[in-house]
């Protein structure tokens, strides 16, 4: 307990001079004129909201600084077959500004995702080039390897998303994606463009936002699932191929933070079982707390980060509290229908500590509460597992035949769509019902009340469970 709270402290601390450096970096100021310079796409570009430009993100190679940005394109700058990403370019760079009439604050979003500023470029002020011109081999390494996984996650998509039309080719860069595409790419790789408000305000009306992002629940899915195929090989087979593939989806989906929190408690357990060492969730979690703020501070302040943290956090609680009620003389003598009935109470239990948990930082960032939330993850458990698992057979079996045939097959990805069509569905449904969402604004003070209210509460029922338990033996 001492070591985890000195752990804790340190973090802060350290946390606390990294924010100030980075705020300092972050607010630098941008060239006033028409700056001249050679760039490198690192994301797939998408149409905007209104159709009528593409956006992306770049960064510049050939500067004495590497500047991030976030650019806006008034026709597509690359094509999907294109072999290079770089461009040269001539625009005008802009500070990062929110968009009127909105409490989100766009702005203080790019800062704490490192972007620098934005800028437009019309037609006529870009050309692709053959090669970039790297300031250091640092940043060539890093912009080579965010090109080469955005280029396996845009393969990704074309397998997972075929299209039965025969006037719409399978690409990235198609707009007018339809909601099960959308669910797809925003569940397998992290691709989140294709999401319409309409479709995000659904999911967060029947509380299945988490859904949309990539998170411990889609890791942990794919992980079992990996597991179960590896089953005939011994476990450190088993163990160095997980840890390679739950990095690799990492980057794939783009370092989301809900993922790497992940891969470091992951990579934790498989080292720890790996050395026969006992392994302690609550200690795995304060450690991907203290490696994520230390590489990047800002993320303190961005709403996926308080929300993934805060959710495991209570998730643990939970999961602590039943391991002191469970009896091992109950745990021998369960039966099938018992087992049944502990697994159904432990998702139940899980699923409520979440939503207890991040109830308050909901509240107070997006001022409702979802009514039907235990109904929609009861639900959307078994479907999402089911999606992800027909997804990554899907890819299986797409690399089976292109390394036959030399072209892969649309057919295989089409059950793919079928359970997404079927998942959307049911949360459009759940999220249309009457009183779908409870609407209540908090101010930080009361969201920290809420909090000393949830913990103080936990903290009396463990001693109570406790004191229940002792009585018993």
């Amino acid at each position: 307990m001492v070591s985890s709270l000195a752990l804790f402290t340190a973090t802060i601390f350290i946390g606390a001079a990294d924010i100030a450096s980075s705020w300092s970096l972050s607010e630098r100021e941008l060239p006033q004129k028409a700056v001249n310079y050679q760039a490198a796409i690192i994301s797939t570009p998408t149409r905007t909201a209104n159709g009528r430009y593409w956006r992306c993100d770049i960064v510049t190679t050939n500067l004495p600084n590497t500047y991030k940005l976030k650019a806006t394109f008034q026709s597509l700058p690359i094509q999907p077959d294109a072999k290079t990403r770089g461009l040269q370019i001539t625009s005008r760079w802009q500070m990062p500004a929110d968009y009127p009439g909105q409490s989100f604050s766009y702005a203080d979003y790019l800062r704490r995702h490192d972007y620098a500023g934005t800028t437009f470029i019309p037609d006529g002020d870009f050309r692709p080039i053959a090669e970039c011109t790297y300031y250091t081999w640092f940043e060539k390494a890093k912009t080579e390897t965010l090109i080469m996984f955005s280029r396996l996650q845009a393969s990704l998509v074309n397998t997972l998303l075929p299209r039965t039309s025969d006037t719409t080719t399978a690409s990235p860069y198609t707009a007018g994606q339809d909601r099960a595409e959308a669910l797809i790419a925003a569940m397998t790789i992290g691709d989140r463009s294709r999401i319409d408000k309409e479709q995000r305000d659904d999911y967060s009306a029947a509380g299945a936002a988490h859904i949309l992002a990539l998170s411990g629940m889609h890791a942990s899915i794919f992980v079992m699932l990996i597991t179960f195929l590896l089953m005939p090989f011994g476990r450190n087979f088993q163990r160095a191929i997980t840890f390679i593939f739950i990095w690799t989806f990492v980057f794939i989906a783009g370092c989301p933070i809900s993922l790497i929190r992940v891969a470091v408690m992951l990579s934790i357990l498989i080292l720890r079982q790996t050395a026969g060492v006992t392994y302690h969730g609550m200690h795995a979690l304060l450690f991907a707390f203290f490696i994520i703020l230390l590489f990047s501070p800002q993320s303190l302040f961005d709403v996926g980060f308080q929300l993934s943290f805060t959710a495991v956090f209570f998730i643990l609680l939970t999961l602590r509290l039943l391991e002191t009620l469970r009896s091992p003389q109950g745990k021998k003598k369960r039966t099938i229908a018992g087992k049944l009935r502990h697994k159904a109470a432990t998702l139940i239990a899980v699923t409520m500590s979440a939503q207890l948990g991040t109830t308050p930082l909901v509240l107070y960032h997006f001022g409702y509460f979802p009514t039907y939330f235990l109904l929609t993850n009861i639900i959307v458990g078994a479907l999402a597992t089911m999606l992800l698992a027909m997804s990554l057979l899907t890819l299986m079996i797409s690399a089976i035949v292109t390394a036959i045939n030399g072209n892969p097959t649309e057919c295989v990805g089409i059950p793919v769509r079928l359970a997404a069509e079927m998942m959307d569905d049911t949360i459009h449904h759940i999220a249309s019902l009457p009183h779908a969402q409870l609407h209540w604004d908090i101010n930080f003070v009361r969201c920290l009340l809420l909090y000393t209210i949830i913990l103080s509460s936990y903290y009396a029922l463990n001693a109570a469970c406790r004191t229940y338990t002792a009585g018993r033996k």
